[in-house]
């Protein structure tokens, strides 16, 4: 393998590593364009969409585990306090954009059922705990380097290290390559250069 195909599947790696589906997590980039207009959320900065994602995002974290004692409004805009609906820019949406995106979070959040029956029905629905999640740890190197008599080298080295806690597995992978042109070396490590 060239060293530049190694360099290549290097760079590929390491840009794919961190981009597993479903880690984006932002609602308004999971909306068809249909949706998006219908929600009025084409009128709303970048500033407000990152805010609107978040907050969502909060909305489904203190949903995920119910609380009979203290039971939230229906409605996903209702449960906001004033100042988090201005951030959000709620309050440039119409009253019918309002009510679409309060659909929208609520099937994000609680899928079909209603805010109540999803409530009561979560503890049956959420899997057990399964341990840690498994990782992936990579290190990627490269070398160049020059000396008299015409002396060059470059080399590279990859590694991939993916650990599984729960499953007690882990497995490492690593490819590393050098050219080395000029003079020659001798035995044993030592250089050896013709007069």
């Amino acid at each position: 393998m060239s060293f530049w195909r190694i360099l290549a599947l290097g760079c590929l790696l390491t840009a794919i590593a961190p981009c597993s589906p479903g880690q984006d997590g932002r609602f308004s980039k999971t909306l068809t364009a249909s949706e998006q207009t219908d929600a009025g959320l084409g009128r709303l900065s970048v500033d407000q969409l990152a805010v609107l994602d978040a907050l969502i995002r909060r909305d489904e974290k203190i949903n995920a585990t119910p609380d009979a004692a203290h039971l939230a409004p229906a409605r996903f805009s209702q449960r906001l306090s004033p100042e988090e609906r201005a951030s959000a820019g709620l309050d440039s949406l119409s009253e019918a954009e309002l009510t679409r995106l309060d659909g929208l979070v609520q099937q994000r959040v609680f899928g079909n059922l209603s805010p109540l029956v999803a409530k009561a029905a979560r503890p049956a629905l959420q899997p057990e705990p399964s341990g840690p999640a498994p990782e992936i740890h990579g290190v990627i190197s490269f070398t160049f380097g020059g000396g008299r008599g015409g002396y060059r080298e470059k080399s590279g080295f990859m590694m991939l290290d993916y650990q599984d806690p729960a499953h007690g597995l882990e497995l490492l992978v690593g490819y590393g390559e050098s050219r080395i042109s000029g003079p020659l070396i001798g035995r044993g490590g030592y250089g050896w250069y013709p007069r």
